[in-house]
């Protein structure tokens, strides 16, 4: 059951925020008559609108910025509008006040913010606008070095992350119990599976201390190796699922999304119809090559709805991949009740609540100088 009071304040922050983005534009004009702006003011109070509202549905211990995200491969994003990343373990440096540039390990989503956007190849458009979000940005986590990772916050699931590479660890010397406890004829024709243990084990090595196992080794030793080999591979693959892999497990993401006034689908009613009915299928296209992992999360239009994902089991989310599985993306018209507004509000705390904040590692940021000593 939903809490009414809560219900009614999403209600009314949907409604102003439409509101509010929808009427920025007369504010900008130089007077009744022109149509021209002042471009860059009204892209900054959009943009600020933007952070504004979604501080309400973003946890305290994260902040909202702009600026750019920067990697250890030295790699950096364009400028962001809107940077929602970890306050308390960021390293923010900013260049004379003005221009700010954050971390990729402190990030937790990236949005930009755009007024009414064309579908086609223009420079600035709902294609173009896709791409270099989903090319230049979202694809920056995968800088970060797997071994050297130290995750700060995170799902709960992520808890579960050192029991099991502790129970592999138990798996492992328990396999290499039983195998020392056969006779050497036997032992060599395990040589290979112990390798592998090994070779496995070295990949997440956290400490090389050797685990005591005390088994009772007096009988049925082949059917309790049998199993142990077993344990040991399931164990592997549950704990290999649960690392940070930013390929497969969706709150490892760089989490990316797009908001906009409107999307220009044609001129003409028919123009209009055939473009939203195609919508979906043509940004799948624009994507090409770049793998799902990478899509964005979601695209809100103002005026005409919003694009995100359906898990297998029918229920919307906003990862294009979930649990290690594609899945499916889905346009959300409008209506009256503003509920395409209230599934981005919805989904950006969950987006950034359970986004994987890890530590910056400094030193792969700078060359220490090779200094002379006495």
């Amino acid at each position: 059951m939903a809490n009414s009071q809560f219900q009614y304040y999403i209600d009314e922050h949907a409604q102003n925020f439409k509101r509010a983005f929808e009427s920025s534009k007369s504010l900008f004009k130089k007077h009744p008559d022109a149509m021209s702006f002042h471009n860059h003011e009204f892209g900054t109070y959009r943009e600020e609108l933007v952070r504004q509202y979604l501080r309400s549905f973003i946890p305290e211990f994260l902040d909202l910025s702009h600026g750019f995200i920067i990697t250890p491969s030295d790699n950096n994003s364009p400028q962001c509008d809107v940077v929602v990343y970890d306050k308390g373990n960021s390293t923010l440096i900013q260049a004379g006040g003005l221009q700010r540039f954050f971390t990729v390990e402190s990030a937790a989503a990236i949005g930009e913010v755009k007024s009414d956007l064309a579908l086609g190849a223009e420079k600035n458009s709902l294609k173009s606008s896709l791409l270099k979000l989903a090319n230049k940005v979202k694809s920056l986590r995968e800088d970060v070095n797997l071994n050297s990772v130290v995750i700060l916050k995170g799902n709960s699931h992520r808890k579960q992350t050192d029991f099991f590479y502790n129970r592999l660890l138990e798996n492992a010397a328990v396999l290499k119990k039983l195998i020392g406890s056969l006779d050497e004829e036997k032992q060599e024709n395990f040589k290979d599976i112990l390798k592998e243990v090994d070779e496995k084990i070295k990949l997440f090595s956290k400490n090389t201390e050797e685990i005591k196992i005390e088994l009772e080794l007096e009988q049925d030793v082949e059917v309790k190796l049998e199993r142990a080999i077993k344990d040991f591979n399931t164990m592997y693959k549950s704990y290999v699922a649960m690392r940070y892999n930013p390929q497969s497990y969706h709150f490892d993401h760089l989490a990316t999304f797009l908001v906009c006034n409107k999307l220009n689908f044609g001129d003409t009613d028919e123009k209009n119809e055939k473009n939203k009915n195609s919508l979906i299928e043509n940004i799948k296209n624009w994507y090409g090559t770049t793998e799902q992992y990478n899509w964005n999360n979601m695209v809100l239009s103002i005026e005409d709805g919003i694009i995100l994902y359906r898990s297998k089991k029918g229920e919307f989310c906003p990862y294009p991949v979930w649990w290690g599985e594609n899945t499916e993306m889905v346009f959300v018209p409008a209506n009256e009740g503003n509920d395409h507004i209230k599934l981005f509000f919805y989904f950006m705390y969950q987006i950034s609540s359970n986004a994987t904040i890890l530590c910056p590692e400094i030193n792969e940021y700078i060359t220490i100088p090779d200094m002379k000593y006495i």
